[in-house]
């Protein structure tokens, strides 16, 4: 699996990107792009993932990157992770970097 279609919105009033489809390494410059035009402001941002199916890796980065980017203004919120998603996310211990919700 993994082929790096993804489609995304950004909600700047809601600091909300939405994901839909792979988030691995064709992908993942998609999301440092999406999060890059909210920057400046301070806050948490939500990362909506209930429609991605693939997560490797390289999105993996991209998140903790973001971030790191991110101390001091924000935190990175995982939104809805699906169940691949999730099972990446427990596997490397995600909660320990982002926090992660599951409503």
């Amino acid at each position: 699996s993994g082929g790096g279609q993804m489609k995304y919105m950004v909600d700047v009033e809601a600091r909300t990107v939405r994901l839909d489809g792979d988030l691995d390494l064709a992908s993942a410059p998609d999301l440092i792009r999406a999060v890059a035009s909210l920057d400046g402001t301070s806050g948490d941002l939500v990362v909506d993932l209930a429609e991605v199916e693939f997560l490797d890796s390289s999105g993996l980065r991209a998140i903790f990157d973001i971030a790191r980017s991110m101390q001091g203004r924000g935190r990175v919120v995982l939104l809805r992770p699906a169940p691949q998603a999730r099972r990446v996310l427990e596997m490397v211990d995600a909660a320990s970097f982002v926090e992660i919700r599951f409503d």
